[in-house]
């Protein structure tokens, strides 16, 4: 079936598709690169990983390349996402977290945007910690 058929059937399924777009392009892109010998950065990428794999030569095509790194992508972005979404929830939701955690990061935000507070100062907060392992869970 037809990406834009499926994508008139569900919307949601729009950002797969822009996803794959956006893998392809990368693929192809950095095996251009390595084709070329002109190396594609010093920065290594999800994409140069692939490209740079063990992965036997027959399965070194692009759609395979291509479905990895949306797995990959896609195993980072939903479930943060999905967490992301509940916490926000409960802290508009629910006062009683949402003050909580406001009065606990009152302490490292109070030159913010000024300075900002450092990942080691974050996870030195405990309900901060808190909330965040409750989203994930």
């Amino acid at each position: 079936m037809p990406n834009t058929m499926v994508q008139l059937l569900d919307s949601k399924l729009t950002i797969w598709f822009q996803y794959e777009k956006m893998a392809r392009k990368h693929i192809t892109n950095v095996k251009r690169n390595k084709a070329n010998g002109s190396g594609s950065g010093t920065r290594p990428t999800l994409f140069r990983h692939l490209v740079d794999s063990d992965l036997p030569a027959s399965e070194m095509h692009d759609d395979r390349l291509c479905q990895e790194a949306q797995s990959i992508l896609g195993a980072g972005s939903f479930p943060t996402g999905a967490a992301l979404t509940f916490i926000s929830y409960q802290l508009i939701a629910n006062e009683r977290i949402r003050s909580t955690l406001k009065k606990e990061l009152g302490s490292v935000m109070a030159e913010y945007p000024k300075k900002i507070p450092s990942w080691s100062q974050l996870e030195q907060l405990p309900y901060l910690c808190g909330v965040i392992k409750e989203g994930l869970r």
